[in-house]
């Protein structure tokens, strides 16, 4: 399905939508997920998908507070990472259900991923934030920082606490993080990275 949807014209796509539009409405919810698995592989459509989805974002965001795990964490992955950028309606119901409790720690990290990604730095501390509830999230959050090389004062404080943290993962993952951030803020980080290196208990990988 993949393939045929990648390929196919936008017209053609635009003429299949409506039907997943009302299989997200089904009571099963193996149909509920079939129409999110074509939706989403309509999202991973370079240049189009934001445009093509844009009508089905109400559709698409219900799905947010379905029953099954899957159709949700489905329906985040359409509404975080369409493209070329998902649409603003989409990031703000991703917002909207940050801090739901009923998403798994996989789900979480998509819709911080998708905000972080989005390039609003106000998301930033919110994302913070949910980590300070969900421990569990704090190494991708760091790394996600470095690769998006993320600068404001609240994210170079949280990859600096990573550095010091008692969990070598998180060390390591601090690190990588510091390296892909622009040469100039790594300068800040030179007193950290020194501590680490001086420390004969340190992990050689660290």
């Amino acid at each position: 399905m993949f393939d045929a949807v990648r390929s196919a014209p936008a017209d053609d796509i635009r003429a299949l939508l409506p039907l997943a539009e009302d299989s997200l409405h089904s009571p099963k919810v193996k149909v509920r997920g079939a129409a999110l698995l074509l939706m989403f592989f309509v999202s991973m459509r370079p240049a189009d998908s934001s445009k093509l989805l844009e009508p089905y974002i109400d559709d698409v965001a219900l799905a947010l507070n379905d029953s099954d795990q899957g159709v949700r964490n489905g329906a985040i992955a359409i509404l975080g990472y369409s493209h070329p950028v998902p649409s603003p309606k989409a990031l703000a119901y991703l917002e909207a259900h940050l801090n739901d409790k009923a998403n798994d720690d996989d789900g979480a990290t998509r819709i911080a991923g998708a905000l972080l990604e989005s390039g609003d730095r106000s998301d930033v501390s919110k994302v913070l934030a949910l980590v300070q509830q969900r421990p569990l999230l704090q190494g991708e959050v760091i790394q996600m920082l470095g690769r998006l090389k993320i600068t404001t004062e609240d994210a170079l404080n949280f990859v600096h606490a990573g550095l010091k943290d008692s969990k070598f993962g998180i060390r390591r993952t601090a690190v990588d993080a510091v390296g892909n951030l622009p040469k100039e803020v790594r300068k800040g980080f030179e007193q950290d990275l020194l501590r680490l290196m001086a420390n004969p208990d340190e992990d050689p990988q660290v």
